[in-house]
């Protein structure tokens, strides 16, 4: 790291500062590779968030995110390392994944979370990396679908 630390670093790779002493300068190639790896993860992270903000307007209420449920553990996973979905809307009973779970996550998921009465909703992130006004046209009316289908749960002591 360079003494003008992390971001400094960044700022340099990018074209943004003054470039530092060549020891502390990474090479074009390794320039490529780490600014790739990490607009990648943060497109995902961003996409992802935009994502659930769409459907919590669409279902109306705040989505709890990173949601782990006592229940979803992997065979044999430790207790305490479970997995968790994208989003989980308890007012609907409606759990939502964005398809970059491992597939053993994404079968466990297909298996218990109807298993315990709740709805299943899988976003493919692929679609909107190519084309994100395409996927939120058919994601839009799917979502009216699942708010249709899946009606707020109201509790019957507030009844």
């Amino acid at each position: 790291m360079t003494a003008y630390g992390l971001l400094g670093e960044l700022a340099t790779w990018t074209g943004l500062a003054d470039p530092s002493p060549a020891s502390a300068t990474p090479t074009a190639a390794a320039r490529v590779s780490v600014t790739s790896t990490q607009v990648m993860g943060v497109v995902d992270h961003a996409k992802i968030r935009e994502i659930l903000d769409v459907c919590d307007r669409m279902m109306g209420e705040a989505s709890l995110r990173q949601h782990a449920f006592d229940w979803l553990v992997l065979p044999g996973g430790d207790p305490h390392d479970q997995p968790v979905v994208d989003a989980y809307y308890p007012g609907r009973n409606l759990v939502v994944l964005c398809q970059q779970q491992t597939e053993a996550h994404r079968a466990l998921c297909a298996e218990l979370v109807p298993a315990y009465g709740l709805g299943l909703l899988k976003i493919d992130l692929a679609a909107f990396r190519d084309d994100s006004e395409t996927a939120y046209s058919f994601l839009i009316p799917e979502l009216e679908a699942v708010r249709e289908a899946m009606p707020p749960v109201f509790d019957d002591m507030t009844a």
